[in-house]
């Protein structure tokens, strides 16, 4: 899945705008029906602008990001008439496979806006899925421990849930392609305040609440295509920072992907 972001309320001089691009390269490959293993490796192109002595500059740089290992197993399956429900866990590491010495005129830019973190970044993440004919109901919640990278900086650890409802519209009984939903989710994100060399950095640390409608095809038995919009509806940033202006759908993330089995 990727994911284009836009952020614009900064409380700073700079008067920043911040834009990320990031699209995911994922392999998978499952051995039995109820464990899958994958490999991510996520294209990024990231652009700023801000207020630089008196005119509006921007940086641009991209490149590859830190690559992901994870695997899932689905412990439980309840399986009845029209219905179905997974309990499933997920695991896995970031490891500092991106670059994080990429510099501006000279002078190395903030650990945010470099492609890699540098750290070994471990997840664990509880998904349950439930469906009943025609409507469907997913939440999701994952912790990322995030360890030193480079410069001895550490990222705040976080916590992610999710929250998603679904109905199908098409096919309303069998399950014939194509197929197509209608999807609304409710995406949380707590980000914990970096560290750096064993101390807080100022102006880190944020919560922030989305409401993302979105869609769902299924087009073909090995197709799937699905897109949303994630709405900034609560935000809480710690300090000055770059954040979404809540309110305005211009600062909104938009989510699209697509899986082909093969």
């Amino acid at each position: 899945r990727g994911v284009f972001i836009h952020k614009s309320d900064d409380n700073n001089v700079l008067d920043r705008r911040l834009t990320v691009k990031q699209v995911p390269i994922v392999f998978g490959y499952a051995p039995t029906r109820d464990i899958a293993m994958a490999i991510s490796v996520p294209w990024i192109e990231k652009s700023q602008r801000r207020n630089l002595s008196g005119r509006r500059a921007t940086l641009d740089l991209a490149g590859l990001g830190d690559m992901a290992f994870l695997g899932r197993w689905t412990l439980k399956k309840w399986l009845g008439p029209w219905r179905r429900t997974d309990l499933a866990v997920i695991g896995g590491v970031e490891l500092p496979t991106g670059d994080t010495n990429r510099r501006d005129e000279g002078i190395r830019l903030p650990p945010d806006l470099q492609l890699g973190s540098g750290s070994f970044d471990p997840f664990l993440r509880m998904a349950f899925t439930r469906i009943v004919k025609r409507r469907s109901i997913f939440s999701e919640l994952q912790y990322k421990v995030n360890t030193p990278g480079a410069l001895d900086f550490k990222f705040g650890d976080v916590l992610q849930y999710d929250l998603a409802f679904a109905y199908r519209f098409f096919p309303a009984k069998k399950y014939p392609n194509p197929e197509f939903y209608g999807i609304l989710e409710l995406n949380g994100v707590w980000e914990q305040q970096a560290r750096q060399r064993g101390r807080d950095v100022a102006n880190t640390g944020n919560h922030t609440i989305f409401l993302s409608p979105g869609i769902q095809a299924i087009p073909l038995k090995n197709l799937l295509i699905e897109a949303s919009v994630q709405i900034p509806i609560y935000q809480d940033l710690r300090g000055r920072q770059l954040g979404y202006d809540v309110g305005d759908l211009g600062d909104s993330n938009i989510v699209f992907g697509f899986r082909f089995l093969y």
